[in-house]
């Protein structure tokens, strides 16, 4: 099964993305191999995820790389698959003829983004600010960061709808700085309507991305 790709112009310029089996099962696999909570004691090094439990110590972490895979799947760049200490700074990185730029991924179910849409009355993506209110921000050290949505990331097919993208310039004038709906940290918070549309992104990188599975040009 190949890939499938949607633009929707009625939506922002939103591109949906659907994963076949084998990129959804090497992104749950990439999931299981980043998580935050598990028997190895990293949770002394990283944050929990807030959506993982229990039960499902890894959906956060499956959550985030199946954004990944879909954003391989529609750029042909790819996947920082190295497991760091720390973290990683960025997912990607696209070479073009002026400078390398640092993409960051930002995916989150749709039930999380419907419950922060009625907490700050507007559609709003986010990246993590700083672990409590105490502590100096977190620098943005992306180039670009991507937004996602899923609510299919478990079955034999994922799918990914990337609502747009933000250049880091614009992220930094057009965010704002507020607790999350979970936990003691704050995040940066960005409105759906500061996005540029996912079709301006391919056509202005296309010289450096390989599109052969977008079906798009």
């Amino acid at each position: 099964m190949q890939p499938r790709i949607f633009y929707d112009s009625t939506n922002s310029g939103a591109v949906t993305v659907t994963l076949p089996p084998r990129d959804a099962v090497v992104a749950r696999e990439r999931g299981e191999t980043f998580k935050k909570f598990d028997q190895k004691g990293w949770q002394t090094t990283y944050r929990k995820g807030l959506m993982n439990t229990a039960k499902d110590p890894t959906k956060t972490e499956r959550i985030g790389a199946v954004g990944e895979q879909a954003f391989h799947i529609l750029t042909g760049l790819s996947i920082d698959v190295e497991v760091k200490s720390r973290g990683n700074k960025f997912d990607f990185l696209l070479r073009t003829d002026e400078k390398d730029l640092k993409i960051e991924i930002g995916t989150q179910n749709y039930q999380y983004y419907e419950a922060l849409r009625l907490d700050r009355k507007g559609t709003h993506h986010y990246r993590k600010a700083r672990e409590k209110q105490s502590d100096p921000l977190k620098p943005l050290q992306a180039d670009i960061y991507v937004f996602g949505l899923t609510d299919q990331f478990d079955g034999d097919i994922a799918q990914v709808m990337f609502e747009g993208w933000i250049t880091v310039e614009d992220f930094r004038k057009h965010c704002f700085v507020d607790k999350a709906l979970r936990g003691t940290h704050d995040n940066y918070y960005i409105h759906k309507s500061h996005l540029k549309d996912m079709l301006q992104f391919l056509w202005q990188y296309r010289n450096f991305l390989d599109l052969s599975r977008t079906g798009l040009f």
